[in-house]
């Protein structure tokens, strides 16, 4: 079955419905335990790399980045999703996991994490060169302080989100496999 769109295209349109989220997020998990399972590691979950199919199945896309047995990752995840680490040290499990969280935080919400920190961002393209750098500036700004954030344990609020308790997890390391996630996934829904 061909793509429809990706999961960041969808939400552009408007906030899917419930039933979608709910069976998206799950989809979602199971695809990264998949991965893991194989010794995958994806390297850059977000929306835009989800692919959802004409009866609602999402497919994993855009492997370039992903860190298989023997070879190292090619890439990492945006600052809004990414676990603070030591950058030079290879993607783990844990760091998968973690921006699972923030992927899954942004399809139960409709925003990144920290959305508000990158509200004076990108005016549009430009010729000017100070005004490219400036922008290039408050962007490192921003990431920073999603990092600090995030570094400090302050996480967004999910207590009113849709898996709240699971993306929490995957954030402060309380759940430690997509296998863990996804086992909370099906009691949640019971």
């Amino acid at each position: 079955m061909l793509a429809r769109c990706d999961l960041a295209e969808l939400l552009k349109e408007g906030k899917p419905n419930d039933e979608l989220i709910h069976k998206c997020f799950g989809q979602i998990i199971e695809a990264v335990a998949v991965l893991h399972r194989l010794d995958i590691i994806h390297s850059d979950l977000r929306l835009a790399q989800i692919l959802v199919d004409g009866e609602d199945n999402i497919r994993l896309s855009d492997f370039n980045a992903s860190q298989y047995p023997n070879n190292v990752a090619l890439g990492y995840e945006k600052a809004t999703n990414c676990l603070p680490r030591d950058y030079a040290a290879l993607n783990t499990v844990s760091s998968d996991l973690f921006v699972l969280g923030s992927t899954l935080y942004e399809l139960t919400t409709g925003h990144p994490p920290y959305e508000e920190l990158y509200a004076d961002l990108w005016r549009g393209p430009t010729d000017d060169d100070d005004q490219l750098r400036a922008e290039i500036r408050r962007k490192h700004i921003a990431d920073y302080r999603a990092e600090q954030q995030y570094k400090q344990g302050d996480f967004p609020d999910v207590s009113q989100v849709f898996g709240g308790g699971i993306i929490l997890g995957l954030w402060n390391g309380t759940i430690i496999s997509a296998n863990d996630a996804l086992t909370l996934y099906y009691a949640d829904l019971s």
